[in-house]
């Protein structure tokens, strides 16, 4: 029972970590739930075959390595959104072993593609923009939304607020031992990334982790050596004024548990105060009670 219980737990640990210690490189990550972990990892990377073509993409050279740069314009042709980013997906799926009647968690790591498809829609307080590549494997959709300041003459601001991630398991060659067919989306709501004010670029040259669903059914998106200007464009080069990054800016599972996790530790405080307080005033009652009977004697 002792190994039972340490294997779950050194593979619940390992999928949290996202990492894999055996690895033979041909593009997944396998992981036992029952017992110990074996597994091969790679990162997977689409040619230029894989884009569509759709929307407006150029080369941007950041430290040697070609980042799309995608623009997005309203009705009119003019540019309302631009954005110079590279990210990386890993996505967790399930994966069921037929000879031993056993579940494995599997993870694939997916590098977002030079000539990625690229849409969107610019509107005067959300704007969205829409990735997908892969021939329809993976979509990507994000929402900006401007807020207004509620303070007199302070500049209204920008950030990103909602993120879907839409995958097809179907595609084997990517999801390795993947045995259905089936679409999954996951999202994550009421974020606050990236905030920026109007009319300004925000740049983040950090690496940004946003987790969207489970450890075994959703996907880590994270965000390297980002430009974005979602509000104020007035062409297609980047506004002048930028906004930084913060180092707290990063969006992992534990944020949505920061508030429960609070709660629980004071909770239990309380509880450890009243034990003490329980067992100190039974001590003080004892030690009074003996002292009575000593008077008594």
């Amino acid at each position: 029972m002792y190994i039972k219980f340490r294997n779950r737990f050194i593979s619940v640990i390992l999928v949290l970590a996202g990492r894999c210690s055996y690895s033979h490189g041909n593009g997944t990550v396998f992981i036992n739930l029952e017992e110990p972990m074996f597994g091969i990892t790679d990162t997977v990377k689409f040619g230029s075959e894989d884009g569509s073509g759709e929307g407006e993409i150029t080369g941007s050279e950041d430290q040697g390595t070609a980042l799309p740069h995608l623009v997005v314009a309203d009705g009119n042709g003019h540019p309302c959104l631009l954005a110079t980013l590279n990210a990386t997906l890993q996505v967790y799926y399930r994966v069921p072993e037929v000879i031993v009647h056993e579940t494995y968690i599997a993870f694939a790591d997916i590098q977002l593609p030079v000539d990625v498809s690229a849409q969107g829609v610019c509107a005067p307080d959300a704007s969205s923009l829409l990735l997908d590549w892969g021939n329809a494997t993976f979509d990507v959709n994000m929402t900006f939304t401007r807020k207004v300041s509620e303070i007199k003459g302070e500049n209204s601001t920008w950030s990103l607020t909602s993120i879907s991630v839409t995958y097809n398991l179907s595609n084997t060659d990517i999801f390795k031992a993947s045995t259905t067919k089936e679409t999954v989306t996951v999202d994550r709501q009421r974020l606050s990334l990236f905030g920026t004010q109007v009319g300004n670029t925000h740049a983040c040259d950090q690496d940004i982790d946003v987790q969207l669903g489970s450890i075994d059914r959703g996907v880590k998106l994270t965000f390297h050596n980002v430009n974005i200007a979602a509000f104020g464009v007035t062409s297609r080069k980047y506004p002048e004024g930028i906004d930084y990054c913060l180092k707290t800016d990063h969006y992992g599972p534990g944020e949505e548990i920061l508030v429960p996790l609070t709660v629980a530790s004071i909770l239990s405080f309380f509880a450890v105060s009243i034990v003490i307080g329980y067992v100190i005033t039974r001590k003080l009652i004892r030690i009074k009670e003996q002292n009575s009977y000593k008077q008594m004697a």
